[in-house]
């Protein structure tokens, strides 16, 4: 058995109100739930790809950088990037520039902005042939401009560690793996000239939203020993058969943090989820 999805992402906020109002402005999402603590957040009827804040006491301290390691983006797919951009910054964000490249024999038009309680997104432009991977939000409502949650990224010093991690206990497919440098690429992230990351994308059997992807730089400075307060603090991935996978972590010896919660790549909590299929 194997990772279907992520069904949620646990970011730790310190004002949850302005949080969910950041997220609801921003990318037109839904309250699904609500507890004394946390806020569920998300597509109505999408079945994975959630954002669950959850509130702290802790302070908000500095921003990371891109590069710095942890969880550190999330994914979203817009039908009208530069729209997207200006509701962030309504929002409160601050986007960095729209760029275009060439990616998979067409372009790709994307951006990262910073957003609430230090998570920066990569937002994926939507082309007229419909997202490069499942979206059930976008195909379902053609009216919808954002998708729900398409991707948990990663920042970790081996890529190939947490390959493994994923693809042979958590049973997922490598859909890519590739070195992005050059001008677009400084002025899209905002690393020095002549750095370079790599990036590798995993997706469960259906490729269901959300994925995960790391990623590592080279020829940057990052901010050593950090240990942010608040921000992504867990994916939850949901897994058809909870014990057998379970016992595939147990087996190459990964921390266990409680029940059902594994430490993952980069310090990051892992917890899984039985759902029926």
């Amino acid at each position: 058995m194997s990772f279907l999805s992520i069904d949620e992402v646990v970011i730790h906020v310190v004002d949850i109100e302005a949080s969910a109002k950041f997220y609801i402005g921003a990318f037109d999402l839904h309250m699904l739930a609500g507890e004394n603590d946390s806020i569920l957040l998300g597509v109505l009827n999408s079945p994975s790809g959630r954002i669950r804040l959850r509130e702290v006491r802790a302070r908000e301290g500095v921003a990371p950088h891109v590069w710095d390691l942890g969880p550190r983006l999330l994914g979203m797919y817009s039908r009208d990037l530069s729209s997207t951009l200006k509701r962030i910054e309504s929002a409160g964000g601050t986007p960095r520039p729209l760029v275009s490249y060439p990616y998979g024999g067409g372009e790709m038009r994307e951006a990262i902005a910073l957003g609430s309680d230090h998570v920066w997104w990569t937002l994926p432009e939507v082309g007229a042939d419909g997202p490069r991977q499942p979206s059930p939000a976008l195909e379902e409502n053609p009216a919808r401009q954002h998708g729900e949650l398409h991707s948990v990224v990663v920042v970790v010093e081996d890529v190939d560690q947490a390959i493994a991690f994923f693809r042979d206990a958590g049973g997922m497919t490598l859909l890519f793996d590739g070195v992005m440098q050059g001008e677009v690429f400084e002025e899209m992230i905002g690393f020095p000239s002549g750095a370079s990351l790599r990036i590798a994308f995993l997706a469960g059997p259906e490729k269901a939203p959300a994925r995960i992807e790391f990623m590592s730089f080279e020829g940057v400075e990052r901010s050593e020993g950090r240990k942010d307060n608040i921000g992504i603090r867990r994916i939850v991935m949901n897994t058809a058969d909870l014990a057998e996978t379970l016992a595939k972590f147990v087996e190459l010896e990964c921390r266990m943090i409680s029940e059902n919660v594994i430490e993952g790549p980069a310090g990051m909590e892992v917890e899984l989820r039985e759902v029926k299929q």
